[in-house]
């Protein structure tokens, strides 16, 4: 009974692994869609700027945060047992550059609650804005993952860069990253690996009349292509203060696509400058069902 489920549990791995990539079945820093603004987006937002959730999307858009912000959040798979968790501080250029620090989990349990497999991603980014339109970024990632499975266990370190072009004619955010680069994962089995580089780009832009955003982005791993297309609005009910998101995000060597959708509260305050609500839910072909995300935040000067 043991071994099946042992052999269950790396078969969830494996699975997950492939699924979240979009291509390569890896289960090293796998990419879930981290945190609800961008997973409402269908992940268009290579792109984004001046937002805190830029330390999971894109380390050049770090440079761009103003002043400083925490959020905490976590998600719910509602098809298999998987839960995430996540916690960002970021705070804006000092004189000696924007800085970000993220501690990302992913849990996985077996059926019968028994067996389990847990990742974890501590990364800290370096951003620095070169004049008032251009942001290049840095993030150290390292892996730690554990499992109550003999061998299925993991450490390991890789880097992501990033440059972002802040407002080119007023209104358009454009954006590059390279991920991965320099990965090594070492296994408990002795096996050393190298993950693909993954590079991504797209284009945003800041809110039209104070109304409506759009997103788009494509997805490329090395050696395997363009993997993923993705494309999102945001649109302000209540201009900084409420806001409705959609998304898709069509997984190419996959033949998967998944809408997304979800909302923002911003709320002012006395002693911080605000606090924000972010929830997202998304849903598709895709194994994990329905994914519902939540994360709470305050930012202040």
């Amino acid at each position: 009974m043991k071994k099946i489920k042992e052999i269950l549990v790396v078969s969830l791995i494996l699975s997950v692994g492939g699924w979240a990539q979009g291509a390569s079945y890896r289960t090293a820093f796998p990419d879930f869609p981290p945190e609800p603004y961008g997973a409402a987006l269908g992940g268009a937002t290579v792109a984004l700027a001046g937002n805190i959730s830029s330390a999971y999307w894109n380390p050049g858009g770090v440079a761009f945060i103003e002043g400083k912000g925490v959020m905490a959040g976590g998600s719910k798979f509602q098809g298999w047992p998987i839960y995430t968790a996540n916690f960002i501080y970021a705070q804006a250029d000092q004189g000696y550059g924007a800085a970000a620090f993220t501690v990302d989990h992913m849990g996985l349990k077996a059926y019968d609650g028994e067996a389990k497999y847990q990742e974890n991603v501590i990364a800290y980014t370096w951003a620095k804005p070169l004049g008032s339109q251009i942001g290049i970024g840095v993030k150290a990632k390292l892996l730690i993952a554990s499992s109550d499975i003999q061998n299925v266990s993991a450490n390991g370190m890789a880097v992501d860069v990033g440059v972002l072009f802040h407002r080119i004619f007023g209104i358009a955010n454009l954006g590059f990253t390279a991920k991965d680069i320099a990965s090594s994962v070492k296994w408990k089995t002795g096996r050393t690996e190298h993950l693909p580089i993954v590079f991504e780009g797209g284009l945003g832009t800041e809110p039209i009349f104070d109304r409506f955003s759009i997103f788009m982005s494509f997805r490329g791993e090395q050696g395997m292509g363009m993997s993923d297309l993705g494309v999102g609005a945001e649109l302000w009910i209540v201009p900084d203060r409420l806001s409705l998101r959609f998304g898709l995000n069509d997984r190419l060597l996959n033949n998967t696509m998944s809408m997304a959708g979800g909302l923002g509260l911003i709320i002012p305050m006395d002693i911080f400058s605000r606090y924000f609500v972010n929830y997202s839910f998304e849903m598709g072909q895709n194994i994990a069902g329905i994914q519902h995300r939540f994360a709470l935040g305050l930012v202040w000067e």
